[in-house]
């Protein structure tokens, strides 16, 4: 897929991940025999979509962002105007975003240990414009932006790096309050 709209964490997960099986049925193991591990599959597949659409991407990428140098630079210049805001222009960068969502199976009875996934995302922004006002950033307007999302449990990749050649963000994002700087 080269191209999907995102507000959540949960619509860049891929369409399938063929390891997910793999490691539920590891951990349920013998107790498991007999299942339809395809529909199982789905299921979590399912819940991981569900748990990580309830991460905001925008609320993401407003943290990440107040992290970068180039706003940081900024503090002093936008304490200092008080009730002004300054547009702060970003060229090509990349962010880093993260989430350890758990997935807690049952199945056929057997209830199994939870299922700890590390969910990456990796974003390479072609432009952005930020806008800070009293030492905060109030809103944001991406550019384009491409995504390499990686789903792990452990050290075990679930599937190959995914990569969205354009991934559509919703914008302009206006954050209230405000996300600090720090």
């Amino acid at each position: 897929m080269s191209q999907a709209y995102a507000a959540s964490f949960g619509d860049l997960i891929p369409p399938q991940i063929e390891g997910l099986g793999e490691q539920i049925r590891g951990q349920i193991g013998a107790g498991g025999a007999g299942l339809a591990w395809p529909l199982v599959e789905t299921e979590a597949l399912g819940g991981l979509r569900r748990v990580l659409g309830q991460v905001d991407l925008g609320e993401q990428l407003a943290r990440a962002w107040v992290t970068l140098k180039a706003i940081g630079d900024l503090r002093g210049q936008a304490q200092s105007a008080k009730g002004e805001t300054v547009v702060v222009p970003l060229g090509p960068h990349e962010l880093a975003l993260e989430a350890t969502p758990q997935l807690q199976l049952t199945i056929a009875g057997v209830k199994a240990p939870p299922l700890r996934l590390t969910y990456g995302v990796a974003l390479a922004f072609d432009t952005a414009s930020l806008s800070v006002r009293d030492g905060a950033l109030v809103a944001a307007l991406p550019g384009d932006c491409a995504a390499t999302v990686t789903l792990s449990c452990g050290a075990t990749p679930l599937h190959d790096p995914w990569t969205l050649a354009k991934v559509n963000l919703p914008g302009p994002l206006e954050f209230s309050p405000g996300w600090k700087i720090p």
